[in-house]
């Protein structure tokens, strides 16, 4: 069919309609069927021909993905430019309805060109022909869609097109595919003029129309454009989550060929382009909108943002805004807040932040948390504190910004040596003791927060001395003090052995100690030593005693110090030496051992003539002579003489002599010395 067009404005512009539809089937693939009528068209230009011509009975069915597009459908059409100039079209396609399922990037186009007037075939695959266009129909819509914008036509030419819709087999292709239909018109040469409504919320009535080149536009419609409502989401801020907005209102202008609004476009203005193209309408806002600064306690304020996940910024507080259409903006705060924290007790403790609405507290959690990060809780005391480090306490608002400011507690290990010879008492959470309970000793490792009062008292077992308490390297008054945890580490108590002077006394004035063997000693509390039992001539050792003595912890013995001495007067020794231990319990104290000894002078008589003797004894002092004295005398007795000389004896018997020392001791030994009558019986006639 040939239609001509007289016409001496246009230089060459030719309509060409090709109707289709695409029906799927429901089968393992997507199978389509495509019928078209064909049409030619031709116009009178300038007594020249510009026409577009199309194939006659083009129909292809049973469409199904295919991994070369020459196997999908094709159309063919020529185009003609007789005309005496160069000239351009476009392809149109008019999409009257279409299931969502074929907006799909797998669902494809390709137009190819034979510039031979027929000589290469460009569904066999001839090299001669050339590809002009491709795309897929993903972002396609109801209406009118500019498939091929621009397509250079020289004058004095004859081309052929092929126009290949198939689906790619080399792609996924949705199951959806099987039950989905679109019905369209293809437009070859048609100029369709779209009236843009991308400008903010826009609409226009109709939104594209055909025009004629060299022709006037026409009508053209009015568009409307919503306010532009700006709505402010505070998030937060200013009593709550509350919002506010602005409207900005907007009056058109007219129609214009560009964006930049230089050359407008009437019912008057004349068609000049021969491919489909755009108009733009222009608009006069009612106002710029300055955007509000709010303010929140404890947040700085980073702006306004078109999402509520804040990755478009808009403006900051005081910024000029000029919205296209609505819009809702959001408030991005950054919370400073940082966490209070209060020691409850040993080991727990309270946290808070103002605007605070959750908190994380972690030993692990050093870096900042994200909003949706586990452990959030809405608690404000800790759990019980169980191990040794630096607990951070995170803070997040109602809003879920997390402050990038935490607060941190210690908790610390207070462990405990008990040294020997010392009993070791702590308690936590006290500055005094507590003597009504033991609620609050502990008597191993015990884990506090830092600050806890630790009160410790240490006291020394019998026998030592040198009782220190320290926590760490500090020292502690032993009796009773108190630290406020500070650092892991030790309290300890530790004390020495005592040590006392031991001096040796003779007792007695008529013997002497060895100097050497028995110089003042150096004794240490729970160390036995042993001394030698001395000798004196004429005496007999009959032990130690002492001036002063703790007869709860004394020992002697004669090879160990193995029995209690509990009375320092009651003479104690051992065979031949005697071993002591723990006399006294006072430090730097002085024990005096004195020996004990029995007289056991036994005098010596030597007669000096028949009735006279004489007598001694080791150490004797004063002597007893005396027939009938035959018990040891008393050192008070009368009789005790200086002399060493018996008087005369005058009368037979046994004469006893006992002696005593200069100390008044008498020896338990005495010696005797007999005297006899002598009788005379001079017999008759004798001379005696």
């Amino acid at each position: 069919m040939y239609m001509f067009l007289n016409k001496r404005k246009i230089l060459g512009f030719i309509i060409g309609l090709i109707l289709f539809s695409i029906t799927v089937t429901s089968l393992s693939y997507a199978y389509y069927s495509w019928q078209s009528s064909n049409t030619n068209i031709t116009f009178n230009i300038n007594d020249e021909y510009f026409y577009c011509e199309t194939d006659i009975n083009s129909s292809v069915s049973n469409l199904s993905p295919v991994t070369d597009y020459k196997n999908g459908i094709l159309h063919k059409f020529k185009v003609n430019n007789v005309a005496n100039k160069n000239t351009t079209f476009s392809i149109t396609m008019n999409i009257s309805s279409i299931d969502e399922a074929l907006k799909h990037e797998s669902f494809k186009y390709k137009l190819m060109v034979d510039k031979t007037n027929g000589s290469n075939n460009c569904q066999a695959g001839a090299s001669g022909c050339e590809e002009v266009a491709n795309g897929n129909f993903k972002n396609v819509h109801v209406g009118n869609n500019t498939l091929v914008p621009s397509i250079s036509l020289p004058n004095n030419s004859r081309y052929e097109y092929y126009f290949f819709m198939y689906i790619d087999g080399n792609m996924s292709n949705p199951t959806e595919m099987q039950t989905a239909s679109m019905v369209a018109t293809l437009g070859v040469c048609d100029i369709y003029v779209t009236f843009d409504t991308t400008e903010g919320d826009t609409t226009v009535s109709p939104k594209y129309k055909k025009v004629i080149e060299g022709d006037k536009y026409g009508t053209l419609p009015t568009p409307t454009r919503s306010n532009a409502v700006v709505t402010y989401h505070y998030n937060g801020a200013t009593g709550g989550n509350s919002t506010a907005n602005d409207t900005v209102s907007f009056t058109f202008g007219g129609w214009y060929k560009e964006t930049g609004f230089t050359n407008q476009v009437t019912a008057n203005t004349e068609v000049t382009s021969s491919i489909n193209h755009t108009l733009y309408p222009k608009w006069t806002k009612s106002k710029t909108v300055t955007l509000p600064t709010p303010t929140w306690a404890n947040h700085t304020f980073g702006g306004w943002y078109s999402d509520s996940e804040f990755t478009s910024l808009i403006g900051q507080g005081g910024a000029s805004y000029n919205p296209s259409k609505s819009i809702n903006l959001y408030a991005k705060w950054t919370y400073t807040a940082t966490p209070t924290i209060t020691r409850s007790d040993y080991n727990t403790f309270t946290y808070s932040a103002t605007a605070g609405s959750s908190y994380i507290v972690s030993k692990t959690q050093t870096t900042k948390p994200s909003a949706g990060a586990s452990g959030w809780t809405t608690s404000t005391t800790s759990p019980d504190i169980t191990s040794a480090g630096t607990y951070y306490v995170w803070v997040k608002d109602s809003q879920g910004n997390v402050s990038a400011n935490s607060a941190t507690i210690k908790a610390y290990t207070i462990s405990r040596s008990q040294g020997t010879g010392t009993t070791l008492k702590t308690q936590f959470d006290r500055t005094t003791e507590n003597t009504s309970n033991t609620n609050n000793d502990f008597t191993s490792s015990l884990v506090v927060l830092h600050g806890t009062p630790i009160w410790a008292k240490a006291t020394a077992s019998t026998g030592y001395t040198n009782l220190t308490l320290k926590h760490g390297n500090t020292n502690m008054t032993a009796s009773g003090g108190t630290f406020n945890a500070s650092a892991t580490e030790t309290i300890a108590s530790t004390a020495s052995y005592l040590t006392y002077t031991v001096k040796y006394l003779a007792g007695n004035n008529n013997c002497t100690l060895n100097t050497t063997t028995y110089a003042d000693k150096t004794a240490t509390y729970n160390t036995a030593w042993n001394i030698d039992n001395p000798t004196c001539d004429g005496y007999t050792f009959n032990g130690w005693t002492a001036d002063t003595l703790n007869t709860s912890t004394a020992k002697y013995g004669s090879s160990s110090a193995n029995t209690s001495w509990t009375n320092a007067s009651t003479p104690v020794k051992g065979t031949s030496t005697t071993y002591f231990n723990n006399l006294i319990t006072t430090a730097g104290g002085t024990v005096k051992l004195t020996a004990n000894w029995t007289y056991s002078g036994t005098p010596t008589i030597t007669r000096s003539d028949y009735n006279t003797f004489t007598y001694s004894a080791p150490n004797g002092a004063s002597y007893f002579v005396s027939s009938s004295q035959t018990t040891k005398p008393s050192a008070g007795a009368t009789g005790w003489t200086t002399n060493t000389t018996s008087p005369d004896i005058t009368s037979a018997g046994t004469y006893y002599v006992w002696v005593k020392d200069s100390e008044g001791n008498v020896s338990d030994n005495s010696a005797t010395i007999k005297a006899y009558t002598i009788s005379r019986s001079q017999g008759t006639g004798t001379t005696l």
